[in-house]
C-alpha cells in the first residue's frame, strides 16, 4: 500500500515524462517529413503529376464509392484507376477550361434522356433492370426542398456528384481527340484495296512436331536471344519477385464424409415423422421452397429424386456436387405457371390499422360482387398503389414467386379464373382478381424441404495438412532447403509468376487478404528466404481451411527487360518451336515449293484464296504467313517463315486486284467513326504513360 500511495504522489512526473516523449517523437517526424519515413509523407496514398492524394481523402472515396464488394482488393483496383484518371483529367479540363455546369450537372443525375451512367449503374432496379427514377426524383425534391438528409448520404451523394462530373469531364476530352481525327485519302484507298484485294496459290506447311523436341537442348543463351527479338513483350515496367512455394489442397478424407452421411441419415429419420417440416428445414441449415416449382426447376440429382417420391416421403442421403443431400416431398399439385391479376390496395402504413383496411376493402368487395361498380373504376378511384392504380388495378401477367408470399398464395393456391380474393400483407389489404390462369404444360407443380450439408474436411484432416507444412517451416529456413525438404515428403515445388509490388493475386489460390500478405512479404524479403509462417487460405461459404502454402522468394527482377529465369517457364514453348523451326528450315533444301517438300516428304497444299484482312481457312492463326502471301508478286514464292504451328511456305499463282473505292466520304466516315470507337480503351492508358506517377499505396493496403 505504501508503494501505491508514493505512485500517487509522484504520478504528475510520469505525465511529463509521457508528454515530453510524444512531444520529441512528433517532433522527430515533422522534421522527417522531407524524407520517405515523415509524418507529412506516411499519409500520402500517391502523388500524380505532382499533386498528393492523401490517405484520408483516398479512404473517402473507397468509402463512398466503391465499399460492400466481394474482394475489397479489387475494389481497390477499381479505386485506384478512378482516382489516378481523374487527376489527370482535371489538370487537362483545367488548361482547357473544361467543367460541368449546374444545369448540365443536374440532367447527368435525374433527366431520363441524360443520365450519366454513374447514376443509372448506382439505381438500377434489379427487378426491371430500369433506372428508378421514383427513387431518384425524391432525392431530387429533398435536395432542391432543402430537407435535412442523413449523414451518410450526403456523404455518399456528394462523392457520386464529384464521381459524374469526372466521368463527363474524361469523355468531353475524348470527344475533342476524337473530334480531331481524320482519315487521309491514301489510308481509306489503301484499307479498300487491303480488304478487296485476294491471292490464290499454294503452301507447304512443315509442323514443329516435325522436329523431336527432345533433340532440342535450349541454353540460356537462346532464351536471352528471343527476349531480345521480343522486348516490347517482355519488359515490364516495374520490379517483381518470384516465389517457389509448396501448397497443400485440402481435401475431405473418406471418413471425413461418411461422417456426414451419417449425420444426415439420422436427420432423414427424423425428418420423416416431425410434424413441421418447415421449422424441421429451417433448424438443419435448410429450407422449404417458397412456392410450387416445376420439376426443371430443380437441378441434378434432386430433380430425379423429387419427381420419384409421393408427398411425406423422405429420400436417403445423396451427394449433388459438393454437398449431401435429403428432401421431402411436401405436396404435389397442378398449378398455373402464371396468373393476370388486378387488385385494389388499402395501405395500413402511416398507421392505418388493419382492421380499418380490411373494413374499407370488404365494402369495395361487396360493390363488385353487387355489380353496383366495376373493378377497374374502383381501382382507378381507391386503390392506394400508386404504381397500378393508374392501370385500372392491373398487375399484368406474372409468374409464382414475384410477389410477396401471401399475395403469391392468393393467386396460385386453389385460385379460380374471376375469383376474388382478399389478402393482408406488409403493404396493406389487397382485394385480388385472378383474370386468367395460365397452364403452360399439364405437368404437376412440386413444394419441398431440403436439407444440405456440404461435404468439408473435418478439422483433424485440416489440421494435418497445416502440421505437414509447419514440420518443414521448422526444420527449414532456407529456400534450398525447404523445397529439399518438401520434396523429399512427396511435395511439389512450383514457381509463382512475377509478382509486382501491388499484386493481389496469387497463383490458383485466388485474391483476398492471404495472397495480399504473401505479395507484401515477397517485397520485403531477400533471395532464398522462407516466409516464417504458412499462408492459410479459408473457405468463404463454409469457413474450413480449403488449402495452406509455404512460399520463399526465388529472386527479383528489376524494371526493364525481364531476366531469363523470370521470363523462362512463359516463353519456353516459343524459344522450343523458334528452335525447332530453325532445324526444319535447314531441311528445306531446293529453290522452289516442290523442291522444299520434296525435302521434307510432305505434300504442297493449295490456297484457294487469301485476304489480307480476312485471312483464309488454309493459314488460319498464322498472320506472318498471311502477310507474306498477300505481298508476294504474282509467280513468286515466299522464304520459309517461322509462324505460330509450324514452318510455312508460300506461293502467289493469281492475284485478283481489289476493288476501287466509288464512296470516299462513307468509306472515310467508317474508317474514322471504328478509330474512334476505340479511343476510350486507348487515349487514357496512353496518357497515363506520360504522367509522373508515384505509387504509395503498399504503404496502407
Amino acid at each position: 500500500m505504501a508503494l501505491i500511495s508514493k505512485i500517487r504522489r509522484n504520478f504528475w512526473i510520469v505525465l511529463i515524462l509521457l508528454g515530453l516523449a510524444l512531444a520529441s517523437f512528433i517532433l522527430m517526424d515533422v522534421m522527417g517529413s522531407n524524407s520517405a519515413g515523415g509524418l507529412l509523407n506516411q499519409t500520402n496514398v500517391a502523388t500524380i503529376d505532382g499533386e498528393k492524394v492523401d490517405y484520408f481523402e483516398y479512404g473517402n472515396i473507397e468509402r463512398a464509392l466503391f465499399s460492400g464488394g466481394q474482394d475489397p482488393y479489387a475494389s481497390r483496383a477499381s479505386l485506384w484507376d478512378y482516382v489516378v484518371n481523374d487527376k489527370i483529367a482535371s489538370k487537362i479540363a483545367d488548361k482547357l477550361g473544361l467543367g460541368v455546369g449546374k444545369e448540365e450537372l443536374d440532367g447527368l443525375l435525374f433527366d431520363f434522356d441524360k443520365l450519366s451512367p454513374v447514376i443509372r449503374n448506382a439505381f438500377t432496379n434489379q427487378q426491371t433492370g430500369m433506372p428508378d427514377f421514383e427513387q431518384l426524383n425524391q432525392i431530387k425534391e429533398a435536395i432542391k426542398g432543402g430537407q435535412e438528409l442523413n449523414d451518410q448520404f450526403k456523404f455518399t451523394w456528394a462523392a457520386q456528384e464529384k464521381q459524374v462530373q469526372s466521368v463527363k469531364v474524361q469523355e468531353k476530352i475524348s470527344n475533342l481527340v476524337a473530334k480531331a481525327m481524320y482519315t487521309p485519302t491514301w489510308l481509306v484507298d489503301l484499307t479498300t484495296q487491303l480488304q478487296t484485294e485476294t491471292t490464290t496459290g499454294k503452301m507447304l506447311k512443315v509442323p514443329f512436331e516435325y522436329i523431336d523436341e527432345k533433340s532440342i537442348k535450349l541454353t540460356d543463351e537462346d532464351y536471352k536471344t528471343y527476349l531480345n527479338e521480343n522486348k516490347g513483350k517482355f519488359t515490364q515496367d516495374e520490379e517483381t519477385r518470384i516465389l517457389d512455394y509448396v501448397g497443400i489442397d485440402v481435401i475431405p478424407t473418406l471418413a471425413d464424409s461418411t461422417v456426414i452421411f451419417e449425420r444426415l441419415k439420422k436427420l432423414e429419420e427424423d425428418f420423416k415423422v416431425t410434424t413441421n417440416d418447415s421449422l424441421f428445414a429451417v433448424s438443419n441449415n435448410g429450407l422449404v421452397s417458397p412456392v410450387y416449382s416445376g420439376i426443371d426447376d430443380f437441378q441434378g440429382a434432386l430433380k430425379d429424386v423429387i419427381k420419384g417420391l409421393n408427398p411425406g416421403q423422405v429420400t436417403a442421403p445423396f451427394i449433388e456436387g459438393t454437398n449431401y443431400f435429403v428432401a421431402k416431398l411436401i405436396d404435389k399439385k397442378m398449378m398455373p405457371d402464371s396468373v393476370k391479376a388486378r387488385h385494389i390496395l388499402k395501405s395500413t402504413q402511416g398507421g392505418v390499422s388493419v382492421d380499418k383496411a380490411r373494413a374499407q376493402i370488404d365494402s369495395i368487395k361487396n360493390l363488385i360482387v353487387s355489380g353496383k361498380q366495376r373493378f377497374d373504376s374502383l381501382a382507378l378511384k381507391t386503390s392506394e398503389d400508386p404504381g397500378s392504380a393508374s392501370l385500372l388495378g392491373d398487375l399484368g401477367t406474372f409468374a409464382q414467386g414475384r410477389m410477396v408470399a401471401e399475395f403469391n398464395e392468393a393467386c396460385f393456391n386453389n385460385s379460380q379464373d374471376g375469383g376474388l380474393y382478399t389478402v393482408t400483407t406488409q403493404f396493406g389489404v389487397h382485394l385480388i382478381e385472378v383474370q386468367k390462369r395460365i397452364f403452360s404444360t399439364n405437368e404437376p407443380k412440386y413444394k419441398a424441404a431440403i436439407i444440405s450439408e456440404p461435404i468439408i474436411p473435418s478439422q483433424a484432416t485440416q489440421d494435418a495438412a497445416l502440421d505437414k507444412l509447419n514440420k518443414i517451416l521448422m526444420d527449414n529456413r532456407t529456400l534450398e532447403s525447404m523445397k529439399k525438404a518438401a520434396e523429399k515428403a512427396g511435395l511439389t515445388v512450383s514457381t509463382s509468376a512475377p509478382l509486382k509490388l501491388n499484386d493481389y493475386i496469387f497463383e490458383s489460390f485466388g485474391g483476398g487478404q492471404t495472397s495480399r500478405d504473401i505479395v507484401k512479404w515477397a517485397h520485403n524479403a531477400n533471395v532464398g528466404e522462407v516466409a516464417p509462417m504458412v499462408y492459410e487460405y479459408t473457405d468463404n461459404v463454409n469457413y474450413y481451411s480449403k488449402a495452406f502454402t509455404l512460399v520463399g522468394l526465388k529472386q527479383i527482377d528489376p524494371a526493364g527487360l525481364m531476366s531469363v529465369s523470370a521470363a523462362k517457364a512463359t516463353i519456353n514453348t516459343l524459344v522450343l518451336n523458334k528452335k525447332r523451326g530453325e532445324e526444319i528450315i535447314k531441311k528445306l533444301k531446293g529453290s522452289t515449293i516442290e523442291q522444299m517438300a520434296s525435302a521434307v516428304g510432305i505434300e504442297v497444299e493449295d490456297i484457294a484464296s487469301v485476304n489480307y484482312v480476312s485471312g483464309s481457312a488454309e493459314l488460319a492463326g498464322e498472320p506472318k504467313a498471311i502477310a507474306t502471301m498477300t505481298g508476294l508478286k504474282q509467280g513468286k514464292t515466299s522464304k520459309p517463315i517461322i509462324g505460330s504451328t509450324g514452318v510455312y511456305v508460300v506461293k502467289s499463282d493469281t492475284k485478283t486486284p481489289g476493288i476501287a473505292n466509288n464512296n470516299m466520304p462513307t468509306m472515310r466516315q467508317s474508317i474514322t467513326s471504328n478509330n474512334r470507337m476505340m479511343l476510350p480503351y486507348t487515349l487514357w492508358p496512353a496518357i497515363k504513360t506520360t504522367t509522373k506517377i508515384k505509387d504509395n499505396r503498399s504503404r496502407f493496403y
